[in-house]
């Protein structure tokens, strides 16, 4: 369930405060936990609300749903990201210098979440990759959610993963989850 204008927001407060009232809870924050935009905004507005810690800011939100932005942030701390690339032409020059020397398969997806049928593909040659660009391009122009929306060109990380899901409050870091998977 997702709200986002103010009488929405104030019906998901009255539940919220009627069920720490119920249970004997302190609301101590609010956070949404799949970068979702409609999802983000309803734990942001809640936030505000209630005057409470969120886990975004207007500044960071759209790191929160960028793909190509969360790699570079990675890139940018010194850590090891992906190799990348993004645009919305494939004559762009960065473009078409990643398809043309980057070692296949390579994933292509958009660059956004929340964009319908934005199919992250994993492709195994130049041509697949092209062609798998080429239906994004569409669906970002057939999408009522393209704004700045672009195409990612990544390439493939074979081998054991792993993701880690962690919350920070007031420079207070906690580790909630940890997965490991094998992509070979």
């Amino acid at each position: 369930w997702t709200a986002t204008n103010g009488k929405e927001i104030a019906v998901v407060e009255s539940v919220v405060n009627e069920a720490a009232r119920r249970f004997k809870l302190t609301i101590a924050g609010c956070i949404t936990g799949n970068g979702l935009p409609r999802s983000s905004q309803l734990a942001d507005g809640l936030a505000k609300q209630m005057g409470l810690s969120t886990c975004t800011t207007p500044t960071t939100m759209i790191d929160v749903r960028n793909k190509f932005t969360q790699q570079t942030l990675l890139e940018t701390a010194g850590l090891r990201s992906i190799k990348q690339v993004r645009g919305s032409s494939l004559d762009d020059e960065a473009i078409a210098n990643f398809l043309d020397g980057e070692k296949y398969p390579v994933v292509v997806k958009l660059d956004q979440i929340g964009i319908q049928g934005g199919k992250i593909k994993l492709c195994h040659s130049k041509q697949e990759a092209i062609e798998h660009f080429r239906y994004l391009l569409q669906v970002i122009a057939s999408s009522s959610n393209r704004t700045g929306a672009q195409v990612i060109c990544q390439e493939f990380l074979r081998g054991v993963q792993v993701m880690v899901d962690s919350v920070s409050h007031n420079s207070k870091h906690k580790t909630c989850m940890v997965w490991r998977y094998d992509k070979r």
